[in-house]
């Protein structure tokens, strides 16, 4: 099951598995195995046509309302700024994380 990942939009799980006492065998075996949502939408916002994703993208993030805003927080909206927004959220989330639960994508 080395090939075996997780995707989750549920970073406060995250939190919680991470800290977690009774939790702390599950965790481990999943370190550097679970995607964040934010590092999903990164992956198809750099390698992705700008002009296809952009506004697919924007319908997608519309039920997160944090992100939503964010992002349309730059006019024009760039593959540069969602990268950046993005990668903000998961540089935050892995800091806050005990454990490193999330894939390293700069590996």
């Amino acid at each position: 099951m080395s090939e075996a990942y997780v995707i989750t939009g549920d970073k406060r799980s995250l939190l919680k598995l991470a800290s977690s006492d009774d939790c702390r065998e599950i965790a481990e075996l999943l370190c550097g195995r679970i995607f964040c949502f934010e590092q999903v939408l990164d992956l198809i916002v750099t390698n992705c046509q700008p002009e296809v994703i952009l506004p697919k993208l924007m319908l997608a993030v519309e039920s997160t309302d944090h992100l939503y805003r964010v992002l349309l927080s730059q006019t024009p909206l760039t593959v540069e700024h969602i990268t950046k927004v993005l990668n903000q959220i998961v540089a935050r989330l892995k800091r806050d994380l005990e454990l490193q639960l999330l894939v390293d994508l700069d590996e």
